[in-house]
């Protein structure tokens, strides 16, 4: 193999990759303030999971074909198939970025605007293998634009410097609060409370780790929040305040649901009122929804951290399937119909609750009889908020109603969401049988409660959901 073989299929590669692969992911990350602050691992682990790794299948696919058959009509083929894919992966995500950018479908039929897109295809196709020469040469040359675009990512994102500060694990803790019994602050995510009951008491056959909780505590049964949001609920239950309503968007963020999440304002936390009090322990897998709230005290090793952003870094493969779900499904949605993007999600799995058992584990090894003591623990995962992909053992369901979408079966949606608070209920179970293992059940506090309730979409029947 010459070098300069070696060469060319490493910048046409690294073109083709940079701009119709990992661009998506680099994109979607920084418009997603989600994903801010998160340590320098997980970026790491994001560009070698959705640029290296594909990086390097396509150089070696490419120096293949070339020893194999020269410049014959397979390389041809294959290097027109891949700039044809990444020309329409580079127009997909100008559309995803700027909508105003797709052209009106001017009432035409389904079948004739297919057959428009497959003709454009087909035209591109045969421009490039008439012309490839050219396109070789145009895509050797964007290897310099592709090497741009990843070093602004780098900058970007805090590779140079911000992203490696850490959470410490070293700052002492006084002995004297050890003597204090434990608490545990748990807020499941989207938990609806009509969903729990039968007969005016928690369903003691569906849930029944929940429903003998409650019966061996004291159960308020209304005591939640009114918002619909985890931005706005979280710190409700937290700080104890309501969202002034002549400040919609300065106290709470109006919509955190979306990517776009303005910064909070100092409020004052449970965490605050009871520091030197207790050692508080954070377990989290919300992003940086409330994650700004304790992130100084984390860094300075005041608060014991374990949340999305220690997840990410100490379990790499699951850091690297977040991004890569991030980066498809909203493509997905953009290009198939909602039942082909709910499949998806069933199948293969959805970027919110691809860490949430992990961080269960973190959360559950560290309660211990020795230790515990002075210890205030808070657990937010994100379940059983939607969408509804893992079953009641936390293993993807394989269902195509993991969304509630136009056309679906609201009922076959309703009932995977069951299944997922089923899957909660199984954890609590095993978060109970510790505490009872290591002999801190009958003296812990523990608050269970959920931010929201289940948001089905306006336009579904309420018969159907009374059902």
């Amino acid at each position: 193999m010459r070098r300069s073989e070696l060469v060319n299929s490493l910048l046409v590669g690294f073109s083709a990759v940079t701009i119709g692969v990992a661009q998506i992911g680099y994109n979607l990350i920084l418009q997603n303030r989600l994903y801010f602050p998160s340590h320098g691992l997980y970026f790491l682990y994001v560009i070698v999971g959705i640029h290296l790794l594909p990086l390097a299948l396509v150089v070696a696919i490419d120096l293949l074909l070339k020893h194999r058959g020269g410049n014959g009509s397979f390389f041809r083929i294959w290097r027109a198939a891949l700039y044809t894919l990444t020309l329409l992966s580079f127009g997909a995500q100008a559309i995803l970025l700027a909508p105003s950018l797709q052209l009106p479908a001017l009432g035409l039929p389904k079948a004739v605007r297919i057959a428009a897109a497959l003709g454009v295809v087909a035209s591109l196709i045969a421009l490039i293998l008439y012309a490839q020469r050219a396109w070789n040469l145009f895509f050797s040359y964007l290897g310099l634009l592709a090497a741009a675009l990843t070093l602004l990512f780098v900058y970007q994102v805090g590779l140079l410097g911000p992203a490696w500060k850490s959470y410490r694990d070293d700052a002492p803790r006084e002995k004297t609060l050890a003597a204090r019994p434990p608490v545990f602050v748990i807020i499941l995510d989207g938990v609806s409370y009509v969903t729990l009951l039968k007969d005016g008491i928690i369903d003691p056959q569906t849930f029944p780790n929940l429903s003998a909780l409650a019966a061996d505590s004291l159960w308020f049964t209304h005591a939640a929040t009114n918002y619909r949001w985890t931005g706005e609920s979280i710190p409700s239950l937290l700080s104890g305040r309501r969202r002034p309503e002549e400040e919609p968007s300065t106290q709470f963020p109006s919509n955190p649901a979306f990517d776009r999440v303005e910064p909070f304002p100092p409020l004052p936390m449970i965490f605050d009122m009871i520091d030197g009090y207790y050692h508080v322990d954070i377990f989290d897998d919300a992003g940086a929804l409330v994650r700004r709230y304790w992130e100084a005290k984390c860094q300075e090793g005041i608060f014991y951290c374990r949340d999305e952003n220690y997840i990410r870094v100490h379990h790499p493969l699951g850091a690297v399937k977040q991004a890569a779900l991030a980066a498809t499904q909203p493509l997905l949605e953009r290009l198939f119909p909602p039942r082909f993007v709910a499949w998806f999600v069933g199948n293969v799995g959805s970027a919110d609750h691809v860490l949430s058992i992990q961080g269960f584990e973190y959360f559950l090894d560290s309660v211990d009889g020795k230790s515990s003591g002075g210890e205030m623990y808070y657990w937010h995962p994100v379940l059983p908020h939607s969408p509804f992909d893992l079953n009641a053992e936390g293993r993807l369901n394989r269902s195509s109603h993991t969304l509630f979408y136009k056309g679906g079966d609201p009922e076959a949606a309703y009932a995977n969401y069951v299944m997922q608070i089923q899957l909660m209920d199984r954890l609590i179970g095993r978060f109970v049988t510790k505490l009872k293992q290591e002999g801190l059940y009958e003296q812990s506090t523990i608050v269970l409660t959920a931010d929201h309730g289940l948001r089905p979409p306006g336009w579904i029947d309420p018969e159907v959901m009374r059902k």
